[in-house]
């Protein structure tokens, strides 16, 4: 078996469970814009992807609507709706054992890294993690491959 010195997680869906808040401020957003909410399963296939490509793949909304809503929903998304989340059993321990061993752990996500933060910090999961990488929120860096290290980047409004 390979001996790996670095581990590389996502945050939502691996680290956390945080459909719940990012469900409820998508709703709040297209409710404020009068958009018609979709069904529950697009509201589904919205949670992983970038909004910008999500919005305008699952809605067909053009980009000035899609930038209207991205700022409805960081503004309820920072107010607290980052807060619905939860981090999966077991995740904890984990993440002990592996820095206990010794590996050196990062996060690596397509969220902004202004809300990166508040969850991981907010989470009291910081001290498990060498790097912590995420988007800025201007679209220029939205791939987790091009994720920058915390409070690098443009800031979200």
């Amino acid at each position: 078996m390979k001996k790996y010195e670095y581990i590389l997680f996502d945050l939502d869906g691996t680290v956390t469970d945080s459909k719940p808040g990012i469900i409820t401020c998508i709703k709040y957003a297209l409710e404020t814009k009068g958009i018609e909410l979709p069904p529950d399963y697009i509201l589904d296939k919205m949670v992983g992807p970038p909004f910008r490509v999500s919005m305008s793949e699952f809605l067909g909304l053009d980009m000035p609507v899609i930038e209207q809503l991205i700022t409805l929903y960081r503004g309820k998304y920072e107010a607290g709706g980052w807060r619905d989340c939860r981090i999966y059993d077991g995740i904890v321990d984990v993440l002990a054992a592996l820095k206990s061993s010794g590996k050196r752990l990062a996060i690596a996500t397509s969220k902004p890294i202004k809300f990166t933060d508040l969850m991981i910090d907010g989470l009291g999961l910081r001290g498990y993690f060498d790097f912590v990488g995420g988007a800025s929120c201007d679209a220029s860096k939205e791939s987790k491959a091009r994720s920058e290290e915390r409070r690098v980047g443009k800031e979200c409004p």
